[in-house]
């Protein structure tokens, strides 16, 4: 699906290059799904007169592949820690100039998080701005596996010297289960379900953790459309990152009537942090500086605060409003808690469940940068594990798009020999 939807947006991205003006100053964004207020887009576009054309990438491997390969000269890209410190070993980003950025200061941030910085990543602080922050988690359906039971069986697990993550490896109950379909993730699931670091690079727990996933059938693999799955019953389980579950709730009325939960293990889990980076391929790097500056604006500017009154947000409340992962700027986690706190605003109970902050997890790991011998041991034995199980059962919606993608590429077609025809007739007049 996402593929295909890759395919349309380059379509999209062929016409808008054919119909808009050459002179016309342009920002190429490289980042995730439903990882930006696209108001903000708009708002920026108006405010530096330019065009914004954002590309969407499914994991950080895509993200590396299209950087490395100058699939186009992006500007900006929203990668995941470890990934950044793949691209700047590898001379992949531009090192951040932060006396370009105004709205910067590192005391701005959150304490946990530039502690785990400080720990795991000092030696790239160099080369990004914060973006969000979160954890991986076990959501469930309440429907299908109520509260009570489900931490029955953590209870039980414990009783056996397990961990709560092995509750994604019950044998009785794979049909049930959704993975996450990404090599670093599933196989960081497996390693912790196995008491391993989920940076281990020793071929004997890779081994165990590919024998643990290869003897499951899960109901199947996904990314974004686990948190979909689970809240509509198609998977009673599955492994979930914090602002996808944190998302699913914003997407109802009453968040405290969802009929899913999500459980934070505590002791050992993968606690990530993306982060606004400036890829070598940039071509504009000044606008590029003044996204970053915009994204991490945290005051009301004059002219909102005239046009929206009391609805004025600051560009980073307005963006983590709209994404719903913790942010990662201290007065904007601090709004947050007190706007979902607010009685009036329906979202009442969010901020205080352990899915939503990761600064208190103490068993907190970044994924690192393993080099090139041990990344490739995990996307061979990903492959291996994945040759063995079904894919998710195709979604009609899929020919839908496939229909409108042929549309746009006729479209497109039309549109470039109806400029030719019109370039010939000028010719001849001439």
């Amino acid at each position: 699906m996402k593929k295909l939807f890759l395919f349309i947006l380059s379509a999209l991205l062929v016409f808008s290059l054919v119909g808009c003006g050459r002179n016309q100053n342009k920002l190429y964004i490289l980042n995730w799904d439903e990882y930006i207020d696209e108001g903000l887009l708009d708002k920026f576009e108006e405010q530096f007169d330019c065009k914004v054309i954002m590309e969407i990438a499914e994991s950080n491997e895509i993200m590396y592949s299209r950087i490395s390969s100058n699939a186009a000269d992006y500007d900006i890209a929203i990668p995941s820690d470890y990934m950044i410190s793949q691209m700047a070993e590898e001379g992949m980003l531009e090192k951040i100039n932060f006396e370009n950025l105004d709205n910067y200061s590192i005391d701005a941030f959150n304490e946990a998080l530039m502690a785990i910085i400080n720990r795991d990543c000092s030696s790239i602080k160099e080369y990004f701005v914060p973006y969000f922050w979160g954890s991986l988690g076990i959501m469930y359906n309440t429907d299908q596996i109520s509260e009570e039971e489900f931490d029955a069986k953590i209870t039980q697990l414990a009783s056996e010297g397990k961990n709560a993550w092995n509750i994604l490896f019950d044998k009785e109950n794979e049909a049930n289960i959704g993975m996450y379909a990404s090599s670093r993730d599933a196989i960081a699931c497996a390693l912790m379900a196995l008491g391993k670091s989920v940076n281990t690079s020793d071929l004997a727990d890779l081994t165990q953790a590919e024998e643990l996933l290869k003897g499951m059938n899960y109901k199947g693999w996904a990314t974004d459309d686990l948190k979909t799955g689970v809240a509509g019953g198609k998977y009673q389980m599955a492994l979930v990152y914090s602002g996808d579950y944190i998302d699913a709730l914003y997407s109802i009325d009453d968040p405290l009537e969802a009929n899913f939960r999500m459980y934070t293990p505590h002791d050992i889990n993968n606690v990530f942090f993306d982060a606004m980076v400036i890829p070598s391929t940039t071509q504009n790097k000044e606008l590029a500086y003044e996204f970053i500056n915009f994204m991490i604006d945290t005051e009301i500017s004059e002219e909102d605060e005239e046009k929206l009154g009391d609805e004025a947000m600051s560009n980073a409340f307005s963006n983590a409003d709209a994404v719903g992962y913790c942010p990662t700027l201290k007065s904007v986690y601090e709004e947050v808690l007190e706007y979902l706190e607010d009685p009036e605003g329906g979202y009442t109970g969010i901020a205080d469940q352990d899915a939503y902050y990761p600064g208190d997890i103490e068993g907190g790991e970044v994924y690192k940068y393993l080099g090139k011998d041990t990344y490739s041991a995990y996307e061979e034995a990903y492959k291996r594990i994945k040759s063995g199980t079904d894919e998710e059962e195709p979604n009609v919606s899929g020919y839908i798009l496939i229909g409108i993608m042929g549309l746009l590429v006729i479209g497109v077609g039309g549109y470039i020999i109806y400029l030719n025809k019109k370039d010939k007739k000028n010719k001849d007049r001439i």
